[in-house]
């Protein structure tokens, strides 16, 4: 009887050390994944922020952004944001200081119309 227990408890023991090993694998696969869907989705927010400030017409008045991290390494030409983690459009050729971009976090941005386009300060 005793046996018998002690060969259920190791079989249960096994399928539950395969368990965890299986959930490991694929969280190792998948959190890359979803941590490159969080940085594109904080990069979409942040470029629609912009976009509605723009076709409102909401120009030089102080606004807050969160302004993703992921925006450091990223580059600008003249409507296209181009990141690692894909490429988004502003309504118009916007210019964004490197002062703005490279900054991680909460941010108070102004929107001032210069020839044609914007620029982001």
């Amino acid at each position: 009887m005793k046996a018998q227990l002690s060969l259920e408890f190791l079989a249960y023991l096994f399928i539950a050390g395969l368990s965890l090993l299986v959930l490991a694998a694929f969280l190792r696969q998948s959190a890359p994944k979803a941590l490159n869907l969080i940085a594109g989705s904080e990069i979409e927010s942040f470029v629609s922020e912009i976009n509605g400030q723009i076709a409102a017409e909401r120009f030089y008045l102080p606004l807050q952004v969160y302004v993703p991290g992921a925006l450091c390494n990223s580059t600008i030409n003249g409507s296209t944001l181009s990141t690692a983690y894909g490429a988004f459009r502003f309504l118009t050729n916007v210019s964004i200081s490197s002062s703005i971009i490279c900054k991680a976090g909460d941010a108070e941005i102004s929107i001032i119309p210069e020839n044609g386009s914007v620029e982001v300060v």
